[in-house]
């Protein structure tokens, strides 16, 4: 005899931050830890919303370098990275 389990659907987490600066620690204990930890129980999908960031005067070098390093702080921080889970806003076809 087979026993299947139910199949769970996940709920869906969409958040995102801006590459405006530093990540510190309000961001990381205010969201991001949640982040990791909801990865768990929802499909989280994280956008660095780097075209909300441009709000006020961005040199365009800095403002990709800063949204490079919020990439790499994310995945450091344990957000998985897998194909749809982080978009940056500038990248995403018209």
């Amino acid at each position: 005899m087979i026993v299947s389990k139910p199949i769970m659907k996940k709920s869906i987490l969409l958040s995102g931050v801006q590459p405006s600066g530093v990540l510190h620690i309000g961001n990381y204990l205010g969201a991001i830890s949640q982040w990791v930890l909801m990865q768990k129980t929802h499909h989280v999908f994280v956008m660095i919303a780097d075209l909300h960031a441009i709000t006020v005067p961005q040199e365009p070098a800095a403002l990709h370098e800063n949204t490079l390093r919020m990439a790499k702080l994310l995945i450091a921080c344990g957000i998985v990275i897998c194909p749809l889970s982080v978009r940056v806003a500038v990248l995403m076809p018209r």
